[in-house]
C-alpha cells in the first residue's frame, strides 16, 4: 500500500498523505476481488479525489461502499438520474484534477475518449468552450 501511494503521489505531484489507522485496517480486511489493481485504482482515487494530509474512510471511493463495513448513505433514487450522476462525476474529477482531461479519465476509470464525447454532448467541447476555461461552466 505505501508503494502505490508514494508512486500515486509522484505521478500526481502530491505529497504523500498518510493513512488513518482505521483505514488501513480496512484495507487489510477487505476482499479486494480486483486484486492489486483494484487497491492500486483505490488508493489513487483517494489520492487524486481527496486534498487531505491524511486518508480516512470517508476518502473510499464509492465502488467501495458496497463492502458492509463502510456505512452507505439512503438514496432516494426518483431525485437522481443515471445521467446526472455521470455529469456530477466527470465534473467532480475535472475539477480536481485541474482540468486535466487525461487525470480525469484515468481518475473515473474511463477513456479519455470517453470523456470527450461526454463533454461535447454537453457542449464543452473545448478548453474555452462557451468562454470558460473550467467545466463550471456546464453547470447551468
Amino acid at each position: 500500500m505505501e508503494y502505490f501511494l508514494k508512486d500515486c503521489a509522484k505521478r500526481h505531484m502530491r505529497n504523500q498523505p498518510e493513512i488513518a489507522p482505521e483505514l488501513m485496517d480496512f484495507f487489510k480486511a477487505y476482499d479486494w476481488p480486483g486484486n492489486v489493481r483494484q487497491l492500486r485504482n483505490a488508493i489513487e482515487n483517494m489520492l487524486v479525489m481527496g486534498h487531505r494530509e491524511r486518508l480516512t474512510k470517508d476518502d473510499l471511493p464509492r465502488s467501495l461502499s458496497g463492502n458492509p463495513s463502510i456505512p452507505t448513505k439512503p438514496v432516494n433514487p426518483d431525485s437522481l438520474i443515471l445521467n446526472e450522476l455521470e455529469r456530477e462525476a466527470i465534473l467532480s474529477a475535472l475539477e480536481r484534477s485541474y482540468g486535466n482531461r487525461t487525470h480525469a479519465a484515468h481518475t473515473l476509470g474511463i477513456s479519455v475518449r470517453t470523456l470527450q464525447r461526454k463533454l461535447k454532448q454537453w457542449g464543452w467541447n473545448s478548453r474555452r468552450a462557451n468562454g470558460c476555461d473550467t467545466p463550471n461552466a456546464l453547470n447551468r
